[in-house]
Order: C-alpha cells, then sequence, then structure tokens
C-alpha cells in the first residue's frame, strides 16, 4: 500500500499522497473494511463471504464474488496490497497505511511507558477518531464492528485519565467528559470510580458521594446486585476523609479582557448583502432586558463561521471588555458541547479559577451571568445544535452574541428574539474570483457558462467550490474537466475532498448533519436520496416514506430546519446535488428497504398517472394494464385541467421513474408510466422526453414478453416520429402495430393501427390510401360500440375528404363527428373538428364561416395547451384572411404560427417563414 492512506476510525476514507481516492460501495467496501480489521492477518475466503451477504442468503458463487472485489481492490490500492494464501486473502500494511494501526501502536508504545510521554501518546492515539465510525460501511459489518471498535476506545479513554489522575492533569473538562462516559455506560464500575477519583480530586466530595449512590441504586434495581468490592472501598475512602485532598490552586487572575475569537478567513466572498443587514439590525435600538442576538444559520460548508468571525472582527473595539468564543461542536466529529461544559469554558476566559465553578448547571449559568453583568462583551457560540444548548449560555443586557448553526435555530428565534439571517448561496461571480485567487490565474480564463454549472453542482456552497479551486491549484485541470467529473453523481462527493482534512470533506461534513437527525428523519433523507426524479411532492413522499401526508410533511419540516431539505414550491420539496449523492450513498447502504420504498412510490405514481390519463380520456379504458396496488390512495383529477396541471409539476419525476423502473426490473410499471404520460409529452411538445420514455418502454415491454406494451409503445412512437417527419420510423412502429394488434386478435387495437397507417398516408400525401385506413377502423369502432373513436374516425374521414375535394361530404362527415365528441366531452379531438370543419367551408369557398372555426379552434387549443394544433388552425386561418385580401392579418396569424413551430421544435417552422417572406414580397 505505497502511499495509500485508509481511514476506519470515522467515514471511511482512502487517499494516495495526499489525494482523496473515490472509496468503493456495497460488496467491494465490505471486502475492503473486513481485510482491514484485520490487516496484516489471513482472513478465510468464508469469512469475507460472510460479512458480505451473512450466512442465510449468499449467491451460488461467493467465492467468485469476493476474488472480483479483491481484483477491483487491488486496481484501487496496488496490485501488492493484498496477498492471496490458502483458502484466504491478508491485507498488507504499515502503522502509516491505516489509521486502526496507528491507534494500535500508539496504544501499545503508551503500555510500555509511563508519566507524560505515555499520557500524550494516548492522546494522540484518541485524536484519531472521528464520526460517523466506519461511515458508509454496509451492516451488518458496521454494527459489529463498530462495538469492539468502540470498547476498544472506552479502555483508552479510561487508561488515558488514569494517567491524568497520576500526573495531576485533570480539570473540571475531565468531570465533564467522564460524566458523560457513565451516562452513556451507568454500570461500568471503572468509569465511576475514576469519576468518583477525579470529583474528589478536585474538592467536590458531595458529587463523588453521590455518583457511587448513583451506581448503587442503577445496579441494585436493575440487576439486583451491589457494587464491587473495589469502588465500595473508594466510596470509604471518600466518604471518611481517607483520601488526600490536593491543596486549592491559585486563583487566576484576569490580567487582560479576553480576545478569544479566531482569525477570519483572509477573504469573505460575497456577502456584502448580509454584512449591510447585520449592521442595519444592530444600529437598531434594542428591545428588551437582555443581550442582542443574532443567529447565522444555513447549511454546512455555507460560511456561517466566517461570515460570523468577519462581522465580529469588525465589531471588536465596540465591546471593550473583550470577546469570548467557544465551538459548542454540535454538528461535527465527537458529540455536541453540554451547556455546563461551554459555561465551564467560558468562565475559566473570565478568571475564574476551577475550584470556585458551581457543579450545576443552572448555578453556573447566573454565575456567568453575574460576571457579565456590568461588561459589554462580544460572545460568539459557533455551531450549535439547537436553542437548547445556546440558551443557558445567554447574558443579560449590554453584550453582543453571534450564534451560528445548521439548524434554523426556530425557538431562539420565537422565544428569545434572535435576529435570524439565513445565509444564501454563492454566484458565478463569487466563485469565479475565488477560483482566481486560488489558481492565481486570471478571472477570465473561466468561462460563464462553465462557473455558472459548477455553481450548480457545487449547490453554491463556498466551501465545495474552494476544495475544487485547491484540487484545481494542486493537480491542474481545466474548470471544464473538473466540471466534468463533478457533473458523474457517483463521482461527486469523492471529488470534493482535499483527501487530508474533515473540515475539507463535502462527505464527511454532510455525514455530521445527517448525524444530528432523529431516526425518522435520518431515514426519509436517505429515502429522498433513492427517489426518482428532481423533486418530491408532499403525497409522493407520503408514499415514499409509508407514513400519513401530516407525518411525511412533519419529517419534512424537520430536514428543512436542518438545511439538507429545500421547498421547490406549495407542497414540493428538493434536495440539492451535493446533499442528494450524499444520501443517495446512504440508500445503497440500505439496499433492502429502499427497495421496496421505492417500489411503493413507483405503484403510488403509476396509478395517480393513470388517473390523470383518466382526467384527460373520462372514458378511455385501462382494464388491459393490470395495475398495482398501493399502500397510500393515488391522487384523482376532476378534468382535464386538473390532470395537466399535476403533469406539469410532476412529469420530470415521472420521466425519471420510467428509468428507474426499468433498471430495478419493473417492466411493467416502466411502459405503463410512459404510456400515461403520452399525451401530456405530446401536447406540450416535449418530444426528447416523449421519445426517450417510449423507447425505455418498448424495451421494457419486449423484454417481459408484453405483447400489449409493445403495441401501445409502438403506436405512440409511431405517432411522434410523423410529427416529427420521420416517415420511415413511423411507418415501422406503424406496421409492427398492426402485426401485434392482429397477434392478439383485438379488434380495437386492430382499428388504432389502421388509425395510425391512415395518419401517416395523410401526411405523405397519399389520401385515398388514408380514406381507405380510417374507414377500415371506423367500422371496427362502430362495431364494438366505441363512440370515442368512432367520432375521431368520423373527423379523420371528413379530414381526408375535404383534402381530396369532396367538401360536401367531408361537411357531413365531419358534423356528425363534431356532434359525437360534444356528447363525449372529448376536447382534443373537438379542436381538431373544428379546424376540419373551417377547412370544408374555405374549400366551398365559405371563407367567414372558416374563419369562424378557425378561431374558435384556436382558442381552444390555446387554452388546452396544444400548441401545435393551434399552430395549425392558425395556419388555416391566415389561408382564409388571405383569400378575403387581408394580407396583415394573414401574417400576423402566419407569425403566430411559426413562433410557435420555432418554440417547440417542429420542421414546418420554416415552411412558415417562407410564406411570411411571400406575403411581404
Amino acid at each position: 500500500m505505497d502511499g495509500v492512506t485508509l481511514r476506519l476510525l470515522g467515514p471511511v476514507g482512502i487517499s494516495r499522497n495526499g489525494a482523496a481516492l473515490p472509496v468503493p460501495r456495497g460488496q467491494t467496501l465490505t471486502v475492503l473494511v473486513t481485510l482491514a480489521l484485520a490487516a496484516n492477518r489471513v482472513v478465510s475466503t468464508d469469512a469475507i463471504a460472510a460479512a458480505v451477504w451473512g450466512e442465510d442468503d449468499p449467491p451460488a458463487n461467493p467465492r467468485a464474488g469476493v476474488h472480483n472485489a479483491v481484483a477491483r481492490l487491488r486496481q484501487l490500492l496496488g496490485p501488492t496490497s493484498i496477498e492471496t494464501v490458502i483458502d484466504g486473502y491478508r491485507l498488507r500494511a504499515d502503522t502509516e497505511n491505516i489509521d486502526l494501526l496507528r491507534f494500535d501502536a500508539l496504544v501499545d508504545e503508551a503500555a510500555g511507558g509511563s508519566g507524560e510521554d505515555a499520557l500524550g501518546r494516548l492522546e494522540t492515539a484518541l485524536g484519531l477518531w472521528r464520526e460517523p465510525l466506519l461511515g458508509g460501511v454496509p451492516d451488518p459489518l458496521r454494527t459489529e464492528s463498530e462495538r469492539w471498535l468502540r470498547e476498544r476506545r472506552l479502555d483508552v479513554q479510561a487508561r488515558r485519565v488514569e494517567l491524568a489522575l497520576e500526573a495531576d492533569r485533570t480539570d473540571t473538562g475531565t468531570i465533564t467528559e467522564l460524566t458523560e462516559l457513565v451516562r452513556a455506560h451507568p454500570f461500568d464500575e471503572r468509569l465511576v470510580g475514576l469519576l468518583m477519583r477525579t470529583c474528589h480530586r478536585h474538592g467536590r466530595q458531595a458529587d463523588a458521594l453521590a455518583e457511587y449512590e448513583r451506581l448503587r441504586s442503577a445496579l441494585g434495581e436493575d440487576l439486583g446486585i451491589d457494587p464491587g468490592a473495589a469502588i465500595q472501598q473508594l466510596y470509604l475512602k471518600v466518604l471518611r476523609g481517607e483520601l488526600p485532598v490536593p491543596a486549592a490552586p491559585a486563583r487566576i487572575p484576569a490580567k487582560e479582557p479576553p480576545r478569544q475569537l479566531p482569525a477570519a478567513p483572509p477573504r469573505l466572498y460575497g456577502r456584502h448583502r448580509e454584512l449591510a443587514d447585520l449592521d442595519a439590525w444592530l444600529a437598531r435600538e434594542p428591545t428588551g432586558s437582555g443581550p442582542r442576538l443574532v443567529a447565522l444559520v444555513g447549511p454546512g460548508g455555507i460560511g456561517k463561521t466566517a461570515l460570523a468571525l468577519e462581522w465580529s472582527g469588525r465589531l471588536a473595539e465596540r465591546y471593550p471588555d473583550g470577546q469570548l468564543y467557544v465551538n459548542l461542536r454540535g454538528y461535527g466529529p465527537g458529540t455536541p458541547l453540554v451547556p455546563a461544559r461551554a459555561l465551564e469554558s467560558l468562565l475559566r476566559a473570565l478568571g475564574i479559577a476551577a475550584e470556585e465553578l458551581p457543579a450545576d448547571l443552572e448555578d453556573r449559568a447566573a454565575r456567568f451571568r453575574d460576571a457579565l453583568a456590568r461588561r459589554s462583551m462580544l460572545i460568539v457560540l459557533d455551531n450549535a445544535r439547537d436553542g437548547e444548548q445556546v440558551r443557558p449560555l445567554l447574558p443579560g443586557a449590554g453584550s453582543l452574541v453571534v450564534v451560528t448553526s445548521r439548524g434554523q435555530l426556530r425557538g431562539l428565534a420565537a422565544r428569545d428574539g434572535a435576529y435570524r439571517v439565513t445565509l444564501d448561496r454563492i454566484g458565478a461571480a463569487e466563485a469565479r474570483e475565488l477560483l482566481a485567487e486560488a489558481t492565481r490565474g486570471p478571472a477570465g480564463r473561466f468561462a460563464e457558462d462553465e462557473v455558472w454549472r459548477l455553481v450548480e453542482l457545487c449547490a453554491g456552497l463556498p466551501l465545495a467550490i474552494r476544495i475544487v479551486a485547491e484540487r484545481m491549484a494542486r493537480a491542474g485541470g481545466s474548470l471544464r474537466e473538473t466540471v466534468a467529473v463533478l457533473a458523474d453523481a457517483n463521482e461527486r462527493l469523492d471529488a470534493l475532498s482535499s483527501g487530508d482534512d474533515d473540515l475539507a470533506d463535502m462527505r464527511t461534513v454532510l455525514s455530521w448533519s445527517y448525524r444530528a437527525l432523529d431516526p425518522e428523519a435520518a431515514r426519509a433523507f436517505r429515502l429522498l436520496g433513492a427517489q426518482p426524479g428532481p423533486e418530491v411532492s408532499l403525497p409522493a413522499a407520503s408514499a415514499l416514506f409509508g407514513v400519513s401526508r401530516v407525518r411525511a410533511e412533519n419529517v419534512l419540516d424537520r430536514l428543512i430546519g436542518t438545511h439538507l431539505v429545500e421547498i421547490a414550491g406549495p407542497g414540493r420539496y428538493r434536495l440539492h446535488d451535493i446533499p442528494r449523492a450524499y444520501a443517495a450513498e446512504l440508500a445503497a447502504e440500505e439496499s433492502v428497504e429502499t427497495a421496496g420504498c421505492v417500489r411503493d412510490l413507483l405503484d403510488w405514481y403509476l396509478l395517480s398517472a393513470v388517473n390523470a390519463m383518466r382526467g384527460v380520456y373520462p372514458g378511455i379504458a385501462v382494464e388491459r394494464l393490470e395495475l398495482p396496488t398501493s399502500a397510500k390512495p393515488p391522487l384523482d383529477f376532476a378534468d382535464s385541467k386538473a390532470a395537466y396541471a399535476w403533469f406539469e409539476l410532476v412529469y420530470p419525476s415521472l420521466v425519471a421513474c420510467v428509468e428507474r423502473a426499468y433498471a430495478l426490473g419493473l417492466d411493467g410499471h416502466a411502459w405503463k408510466l410512459a404510456w400515461s404520460m403520452w399525451d401530456f409529452l405530446d401536447h406540450r411538445a416535449l418530444y426528447d422526453d416523449f421519445i426517450a420514455t417510449h423507447l425505455v418502454g418498448l424495451e421494457a415491454a419486449r423484454r417481459s414478453g408484453s405483447l400489449w406494451g409493445e403495441g401501445f409503445m409502438r403506436h405512440e412512437l409511431s405517432d411522434i416520429y410523423l410529427d416529427l417527419r420521420l416517415y420511415d420510423q413511423s411507418i415501422e412502429h406503424a406496421q409492427a402495430t398492426l402485426a401485434i394488434a392482429r397477434e392478439l386478435g383485438n379488434p380495437r387495437s386492430i382499428a388504432a393501427s389502421y388509425s395510425g397507417l391512415g395518419v401517416i398516408a395523410t401526411e405523405t400525401g397519399d389520401h385515398d390510401v388514408a380514406l381507405g385506413h380510417y374507414t377500415q377502423a371506423l367500422d371496427i369502432y362502430i362495431e364494438v360500440g366505441d363512440e370515442v373513436d368512432e367520432s375521431a374516425m368520423r373527423v379523420n374521414i371528413g379530414s381526408q375528404l375535404v383534402k381530396l375535394g369532396r367538401f360536401g361530404e367531408g361537411l357531413e362527415s365531419l358534423t356528425r363527428g363534431r356532434e359525437m365528441i360534444e356528447r363525449t366531452g372529448h376536447k382534443r379531438g373537438l379542436t381538431q373538428a373544428l379546424t376540419q370543419l373551417g377547412c370544408a367551408h374555405a374549400g366551398l369557398g365559405n371563407h367567414d364561416q372558416a374563419l369562424a372555426f378557425f378561431n374558435l379552434s384556436v382558442e381552444l387549443n390555446h387554452e388546452q395547451g396544444y400548441r401545435a394544433m393551434e399552430a395549425n388552425a392558425l395556419t388555416h386561418a391566415a389561408n382564409s384572411l388571405s383569400a378575403l385580401g387581408d394580407r396583415a392579418g394573414a401574417r400576423d396569424h402566419l407569425k403566430q404560427a411559426y413562433e410557435i413551430y420555432r418554440d417547440v421544435g417542429l420542421p414546418r417552422a420554416a415552411e412558415i417563414q417562407r410564406r411570411i417572406a411571400e406575403l411581404d414580397g
């Protein structure tokens, strides 16, 4: 593993010579961690397979799977990194290769030493740990390994306190740390004994005795036993005063006002609006008796601390009694700082000696307020978890308190009057300046579109953009190449890492926000990373989470509160690219649960989409679709307007659902979802999405052997290729559709196929053939009693008769078709009938009547959003206006038609442009 470093004591990370390497996922990651946890020891192939697949569900050839994973790891780590031995493998590594080996070496060295040297080695060893431990490793390996690793750390923590007691290196911080450990391990007599000795060392005999009583009560009530002999003896010694109490240390004088603010970053990019906002707020008259309190909130990496330090640094001279700073560790490695520990730090900074610190939290808070009662200080409480952590640290009036947090601190704003500033993401101008400074080159060399794309992929987070800039400065490469790497969701988080610092690793930064979530919110965040599409509505989230809408809204609100999720619109939510990539990784680790929840969501989307299609075509038959059931009721739609409004909001997600269903092997869902969207995608002229979804649907139908599905897909593909004047593709699919319909022996499908062939013949100018196809389709629809499609065929036949110059016959067929359409309520068919009625009257020379029909068709098409059909009616209206001598009106109609054809990308735009030129000529 020459130059390779593997991190296990935290989120799993790999780097080579300081540069981050992609971390494998799934089974390959499990194999790597299994070997690394037993580095330099042989691990049998069977043991590796058990770690990967468990004992209940191994694949047919687990050894082959392990072999393939090892081969991939050798490509990543080096060809000699993993040694093949008899019936197993061995990962060869030194202490500098794996942090766990380094940890063990330091602990062993400390065991052979004593005093300050041993204590220093243990402190260095414990400093290697981060949270989440083994982050990214799938269960059950993570859970099983995490247990013994934490036991190992706990043993070292206890040994470090023992050495600190021997060296008289404990303080009240040690008491707080031990108290947290004892609360996590209430029956551990060794820890309780250390806490009692430390309390006694600092003159807190009552606290030491109280800890023993707490242990005795817990053991008696929960386990029915008494404490061991050793800790009983310690209790008696404390009780009798037989342990020596060290002399009280001298009081620490506060010679100068504290100046604890860390240095602000060299340059703050942007934030001019936020700084002006903060200055304006501070200039107002204070209200209430508390401190001036401001909360800077936003997602991890947005630059809250940088802004806090920049603004506080500018104000330092206004607060002559000094500045205090404490990192509350609300989000990050380790556990959040408890308020009692934070108050200890603040009081010590004010010159109050350790032995004078009250033990009780409320007493400490009162002492802090008293110490600041006659002072004007600036206090920065960085990285707060919530309002409860901050509230005990607030002084009285006269001081300014600046709090930063990834949470929204809603309670602090509502109850304590905090002025809250939510930081926005930086824009392209700031990102270009940052890139230029980091790479020491002119800002103009970065193309505007590439900078915008970088900002989008980095979610506008200054930290993410800084990581990219540092990588470009160190490793070279153009911005275009960097953007291409970031555009790959599988590579994004690996690219957003400095490779040697958790604070400059977006995966780790996000993990700290994730760790702070309650289990329900954490599960929801994972599932949002797996759901198809860029957004999710509240009803869809309810189906995905498997909970009521009220509960789904509640959990989404909690995710919004930590800035992991954003509101995309009324009732709609989204994750930006970086948190979405992290959520997708987490979802992959919980593959079984994720797959089931995504299946539930796809069921719900499919049923809702079919109901929307029913809203567009009230009489449409869907019996052949064999629809699934859904645990959550799908949406219903009163009419086509409501259905189209829903499609407009969710169609990007539906398009993504088709791809996801196909990838999951849910072929029926894939082609049925594509079928449900054809009308919307057609009338919105979203031709690329139409073709993409239907080609996937066609493959899904063929893979599953569904002739019905294949017939539906080919029929609709034939129509769309015809609209695009790709006649060969259209005819190919139409003929295949007719063959499938005949094989199925379904009259309606045969009729629909004849209709499709008739449309193609119409477009290619073979109107006699088209009339024959439509007539065959009409006879079938009359026979099966299908009024909706019968009406459409009468309109199509009337249209062909008009094109053949048989205007009277055409008018009769079109009028009959219109009457039937108005009974069935099929508005799309109605607009076509109106246009063709106008053509029939125009053919008979009745241009005034023709214009009335054309204008009504334009109005209805515009109202329904049928843009291509609206343009067609405008073109016919222009013909009648020309015939009536209104050249200006004709030109205006043609111009409107041209703009529509141009916008939707149909080839008729060029033809209409030529006609406008002819009128102008």
